[in-house]
């Protein structure tokens, strides 16, 4: 249809019980409260190949994760890189499975990702002061992208 907005998931990667690896969580639910139409908002420990079935049923998929390095809040598209087999039983990169849901499904959903700086990733339940800037500041970019994307 003519002037429909894109469908987008929103999933934010890491543990709220190791810090600021909780800063895709904090974000996800930072965003959910906008209840934006045809943006979905979920959240996940890990990355797993079982995602590429949920990702196709989207135009766009953003991957909010905490990042071990860099002093920015990044927004970036991510490129489809062949999946490696050394790498596909715990953790995937976000570029194998962008890859492997075209590959598969056939999908042909565009991904990106927000890189979003850590500070303190130690057993802890909540965001360092350092990691809930960055967090807040994602929130700030993120609800721009969006108003952007098409």
């Amino acid at each position: 249809m003519m002037g429909m907005k894109p469908s987008i998931l929103i999933l934010g990667i890491g543990n709220p019980l190791r810090g600021d690896d909780g800063i895709g969580a904090y974000v996800c639910a930072q965003l959910e409260e906008l209840n934006t139409p045809r943006i979905s908002v979920q959240t996940t420990h890990q990355l797993h190949t079982e995602w590429i079935y949920t990702f196709q049923q989207y135009d766009a998929v953003l991957l909010i994760d905490a990042s071990l390095s860099g002093q920015d809040v990044l927004i970036r598209p991510i490129s489809r890189a062949p999946a490696s087999s050394s790498n596909l039983s715990h953790h995937m990169a976000a570029s194998q499975v962008a890859a492997l849901t075209s590959l598969i499904v056939g999908s042909a959903t565009r991904f990106f990702e927000c890189a979003v700086p850590g500070d303190a990733f130690g057993l802890c339940d909540q965001l360092s002061e350092k990691g809930r800037m960055h967090a807040d500041l994602a929130v700030a970019m993120i609800t721009g992208w969006l108003d952007d994307f098409s």
